[in-house]
C-alpha cells in the first residue's frame, strides 16, 4: 500500500478548462511565491556560472540546463507543484511522467539586432512532429512554465503563443514577411506566473529588448508511455530524495505487470492516481 504524504491540490475551474480546450493554453497567476522564485532564480545562477557541460543548452542566445531536476533540490521540488501539476492531472489523468526540466535563461538582444523568432514557430516533441502528420496529432504533452522575471512587455522575450492553433490540421503557412500568426497572443507574465500549453500549441520565443536575462523553468508532463525528451533514467540519488508522487514521475516502470510480475494492464495504481482519486478524479474505463 502506497503512502502518501499530505498535499494541497488545485481544482481545475470549468472555465479554466474551457480557456484550454479553446486556446491550447493557460496562464495561471502567482503559481510560485516569491520565496520560490527567489530560490530558482539562485540556483540557476549559480548552474548557468559554473563550468558544468552535462546537459547544457548554451545556444549563444540562451543558457540553461535539461533534466535540471537532477542538478538541485529546488528545482525537484516542483515536480509536483500543487498549484500547477493537479491541473495536469485534469487536464490529461495521471499516468504521467515528467517528460523534461529545461533551465532557460534567454539573453537580452543586441542594440539593433533584427526582430526574428527563437525559437521559431513549431509545436513540441520532435518526434511526433516528425513521424505524425499534423492532421493526426493527439495531445501528449503539457508544459509548466514558470517565469522567474518579470515579462510585462511584448519584447520582454517571454513565448509567444497561437490560440487554438492546437486544433490545426495542417503546418502553419507562413507567408512572406509575416513573423507570427494572426492568431499570436503574448502574454503578461510577472516573476511567479506559469504558462501551460500543450504539445500541438504553436508557440515561438520572443524578442528579448528588455536588457536583462528572461529567466524561466519549463516543465513538461507526457503520458508515461512516452520516451522521455532529457533523460533516459534517473540517478539513484536522485529517485532516493523523492516521495512516492515524485517518483512516479521520474523512476521506470512498466505499469501492466503487477508486484507478482503478471500482465495486468490498467490495474497498477500508482500515487499520482491515487492522488486524484483522493481529490475527485475519476478513472475512464480502460479499453
Amino acid at each position: 500500500m502506497i503512502t502518501l504524504p499530505q498535499s494541497q491540490w488545485t481544482t481545475l475551474t470549468p472555465d479554466q478548462a474551457e480557456a484550454f480546450d479553446r486556446d491550447g493554453f493557460l496562464v495561471v497567476r502567482e503559481a510560485l511565491d516569491p520565496d520560490r522564485v527567489a530560490a530558482c532564480i539562485e540556483a540557476g545562477d549559480r548552474l548557468v556560472a559554473s563550468d558544468r557541460q552535462e546537459g547544457r543548452r548554451d545556444t549563444g542566445r540562451s543558457d540553461g540546463f535539461r533534466n535540471v531536476i537532477a542538478l538541485d533540490p529546488v528545482f525537484r521540488e516542483l515536480l509536483c507543484h500543487p498549484r500547477t501539476v493537479p491541473l495536469v492531472i485534469q487536464l490529461m489523468g495521471p499516468n504521467l511522467q515528467l517528460h523534461t526540466s529545461d533551465l532557460i535563461w534567454k539573453y537580452p538582444d543586441a542594440s539593433g539586432e533584427e526582430d526574428k523568432r527563437t525559437p521559431g514557430w513549431h509545436r513540441d516533441i520532435a518526434a511526433v512532429t516528425r513521424d505524425l502528420d499534423h492532421d493526426r496529432m493527439p495531445r501528449l504533452e503539457i508544459k509548466v512554465a514558470y517565469y522567474l522575471t518579470d515579462c510585462l512587455s511584448p519584447t520582454d522575450g517571454q513565448t509567444r503563443v497561437a490560440a487554438g492553433s492546437h486544433r490545426w490540421r495542417t503546418t502553419w503557412q507562413r507567408q512572406p514577411g509575416d513573423l507570427d500568426p494572426a492568431e499570436c497572443v503574448v502574454p503578461e507574465m510577472r516573476a511567479g506566473d506559469a504558462l501551460l500549453f500543450e504539445n500541438r500549441t504553436w508557440h515561438a520565443g520572443g524578442p528579448n529588448q528588455s536588457g536583462r536575462i528572461r529567466k524561466t523553468l519549463m516543465m513538461g508532463y507526457s503520458h508515461y508511455w512516452i520516451r522521455p525528451d532529457d533523460y533516459d533514467h534517473q540517478k539513484p540519488e536522485v529517485l532516493d530524495q523523492c516521495d512516492p508522487r515524485e517518483r512516479c514521475l521520474i523512476a521506470q516502470q512498466n505499469r501492466n505487470f503487477d508486484e507478482l510480475g503478471r500482465f495486468r494492464p490498467c490495474t497498477v495504481e500508482t500515487a499520482l492516481e491515487i492522488w486524484a482519486k483522493e481529490n475527485g478524479w475519476t478513472a475512464p474505463a480502460c479499453h
